[in-house]
């Protein structure tokens, strides 16, 4: 009995106060990761706000928050490891990186600059070059001046109308600079006679849509260029030349080709009739949608001409409209 009376005594007294209370002591080691931490953090954040002001998250990570926690953890490791020495050598390759790639986007966006303004540039000679060679051939064709341009603008004109853009867009405006290009095959007196042409001379002039084709057979051009230099003279009955076709047979750029020049040729003074006025061959255009004539041109032909009359040559202009025949 007395000797479990002393055992519970023992238990219930436990260890003495002075060894309850003693207080723990940090660890230096503890300090250090504390110290490193806070230091990897405070960096993290600095490099990350460098970064984002930068815009180089888009194109290092989809996740600013990943890259900054990370940076905290490396920085922490090179404290504790290395101590300020390494924190120094961890954030100064970053710094620079940074630095290195600031410069090369700097550098890279203005030679694209560069590249794009020479690639316009070298775009515009192109296309004078090519209204040269367009007016060149007028000049067998004292009646033609400037036939072409027009033809050109009205023809880019519709194009939009009808919803072409870019490259496209460019390449029927080329094919309707280049249409009539064939021409240069045809002899000059059957193109500046006054009278009626024999049905010979109608049978060479109207081979000189695959004149123009075999011309622009061999350039590295946009596919819309020779359907507007073949194609422009068929008409939607299936009647045209060179090749007969009708209806949607007809690429929707020779189309458009087509409409355009013969506005161009209504409104222009030819050896066999005066000019007549936009009203007068706007309605005769009108006339003949369904028969020759593509009906979508058409209505965009009438569009243009009243939500932007500018596009039409002075001679063309709603100033002019009246009956000149």
């Amino acid at each position: 009995m007395t000797m479990r009376l002393a055992f519970q005594k023992h238990v219930l007294a436990g260890p003495p106060v002075a060894q309850r209370l003693q207080p723990v002591t940090p660890t230096a080691g503890l300090d250090e990761r504390v110290v490193g931490l806070v230091i990897g953090l405070v960096i993290a954040a600095c490099v990350g706000l460098i970064v984002a002001s930068q815009g180089i998250f888009a194109t290092v990570s989809a996740e600013p928050a990943r890259v900054a926690t990370l940076l905290a953890l490396a920085a922490t490791i090179a404290y504790e490891q290395i101590g300020t020495a390494g924190l120094v050598a961890f954030t100064l390759p970053p710094a620079l990186m940074i630095l290195s790639v600031r410069q090369y986007l700097e550098r890279t966006t203005a030679a694209v600059e560069e590249i794009r303004e020479a690639n316009l540039n070298l775009r515009r000679a192109h296309k004078d070059t090519i209204a040269a060679l367009s007016r060149s051939m007028e000049a067998k064709d004292l009646y033609t001046g400037g036939h072409t341009e027009r033809v050109a603008a009205v023809a880019e004109g519709l194009a939009r109308r009808l919803g072409f853009r870019d490259d496209e867009l460019e390449a029927i405006e080329i094919g309707a600079l280049l249409h009539d290009i064939g021409k240069i095959g045809v002899p000059g007196q059957v193109l500046r006679k006054e009278g009626p042409l024999t049905d010979d001379e109608w049978e060479l002039v109207k081979t000189h849509p695959l004149i123009s084709d075999y011309i622009l057979s061999e350039l590295n051009l946009h596919p819309f260029v020779r359907q507007c230099a073949r194609s422009s003279h068929e008409r939607i009955d299936g009647t045209g030349y060179p090749d007969g076709l009708g209806g949607e047979d007809i690429p929707l750029p020779a189309r458009i080709v087509f409409v355009a020049d013969a506005l161009d040729a209504l409104t222009s003074t030819r050896p066999y009739r005066p000019a007549r006025s936009m009203l007068a061959a706007l309605a005769e255009i009108r006339a003949h949608a369904g028969t020759q004539f593509c009906p979508r041109v058409v209505g965009a032909l009438e569009e243009l001409w009243r939500k932007e009359p500018g596009v039409f040559t002075p001679a063309q202009s709603p100033a002019a409209a009246t009956d000149a025949a």
